[in-house]
């Protein structure tokens, strides 16, 4: 048979670029801080590692299979003993690789150090805001459901690894319209956690995270990424927040414009029947302004023409004046030019960019920056066939993930490679 030598990692007749994924394994290792993890889990009991089996490398492992990535530590294991160069970049001295009991004991006490890895996320995370000066000018909010690996709540109680304790149902509501233009909601019931993400829609980076199970809203949890001390200079940076109609509530657009953010949230429905403002103006609850042909009574969608700050109300141009048609009713129209509209008649309906104008669409739809994030933490990093159980764990696993994220990211924009930064895999 033909025999084929084995490459050698640091052999110097190699292109070390050419690798793949141990470069890409090599360069998060080399620049993930986590001396500080490692130096709290240091002092705890019986957490000093096996012999020929240091701390390192066991938290190497854990950082190698979300770049590679691997959906379970059996899988890692089973490549870390047929890829030798994947050894020497962990750090695996003689060839000892450890054994899935020995991973398991050791994620038994990662799982105490949860917020510790959390604060490596938000280490990376400051220092792309100190070198990109525009990170965090457009943020947006959204929330993903991780389901359980168990199927349904047990019965049981005891704490063990073979069943998921914490883990509660939640219903995700989808808005649809139906064939009679009315909005309707689909139920969608989930068990387990759900993943709720402040992120840069530029960028498409998060800014801030938190776990909670199914049944938490995702509103609040929102309010208290935008009031927390951990974000508040990301928060003064922000100029606009987009989220879909599941955080629609007056108090959040209050909230947001005292922070100076302009809200673009996304409406439900509440009242079919328009609303006057003049004889012949009148708005819907989706802030679509008409006027009626005081004549014929035909209406017609009335021309944005843009915000008062001073009044605090938006400007909206006649029809005829605006698109130079005709109007046979317009000598006995109470509208001459323009009308304003204070917003607090409906600060929830008459935002400061109003929601019928082109400008609120441009804006609503980088929206979708957060639903590419939540593909890839699925297909990237494994999430949409997981196998974990119970809060704790997917809360270190989740915690793993964005560190590494945002590792990925820094190393990319140092690298000169800034169109990269969004790669939640990929680097170098």
């Amino acid at each position: 048979m033909a025999i084929i030598s084995q490459i050698s990692l640091f052999d110097n007749t190699e292109e070390y670029d050419k690798l793949g994924d141990l470069e890409r394994v090599k360069l998060v290792l080399d620049n993930i801080p986590d001396e500080e993890l490692l130096r709290k889990m240091r002092r705890d009991k019986g957490i000093g590692g096996r012999k020929g089996i240091p701390l390192e490398v066991c938290m190497n492992i854990y950082w190698s299979k979300e770049v590679i990535p691997h959906k379970k530590m059996s899988d890692m294991l089973r490549e870390l003993s047929r890829n030798s160069q994947l050894r020497k970049v962990c750090g695996i001295q003689n060839d000892y690789i450890p054994t899935k009991d020995v991973m398991s004991r050791f994620t038994k006490k990662l799982k105490k150090h949860k917020d510790d890895i959390k604060e490596i996320f938000y280490t990376q995370r400051d220092i792309i805001a100190q070198i990109v000066e525009d990170f965090g000018k457009a943020q947006g909010g959204d929330g993903k459901y991780l389901d359980s690996y168990a199927r349904k709540e047990n019965k049981n109680k005891k704490k063990d690894a073979r069943r998921d304790n914490d883990a509660k149902y939640g219903v995700k509501e989808k808005y649809y319209i139906d064939k009679n233009g009315n909005e309707k909601i689909k139920a969608e019931i989930h068990f387990g956690y759900r993943l709720h993400v402040l992120a840069d829609v530029n960028y498409e980076l998060p800014i801030d995270y938190t776990v909670t199970t199914a049944n938490e809203n995702e509103g609040k949890e929102l309010d208290k990424m935008l009031k927390s001390r951990r974000n508040k200079e990301l928060v003064e940076r922000c100029d606009s927040l987009v989220a879909d109609k599941g955080y629609d509530s007056g108090k959040r657009i209050t909230l947001l414009e005292k922070l100076n953010i302009t809200p673009i949230i996304d409406k439900r429905y509440q009242q079919k029947e328009e609303q006057e403002i003049l004889r012949t103006v009148y708005y819907d609850d989706m802030g679509n302004v008409n006027c009626y042909c005081p004549y014929t009574g035909k209406k017609r969608a009335m021309a944005y023409d843009g915000y008062d700050k001073a009044r605090d109300s938006l400007s909206y141009k006649c029809p005829m004046k605006a698109y130079g048609i005709d109007c046979k009713g317009h000598l006995s129209c109470p509208v001459n030019t323009k009308v304003r509209i204070k917003r607090e008649i409906n600060p929830r309906v008459f935002t400061t960019v109003a929601r019928d104008s082109y400008k609120w669409k441009r804006m609503y739809n980088k929206r979708t920056a957060l639903e590419r994030i939540n593909s890839r933490l699925d297909m990237g990093y494994e999430y949409e066939e997981h196998t974990i159980r119970g809060k704790d764990k997917m809360e270190m696993s989740i915690n793993i993930s964005m560190s590494v994220m945002m590792t990925i990211a820094l190393v990319n924009y140092k690298l000169g490679k800034k169109d990269k930064m969004r790669s939640l895999v990929n680097c170098a």
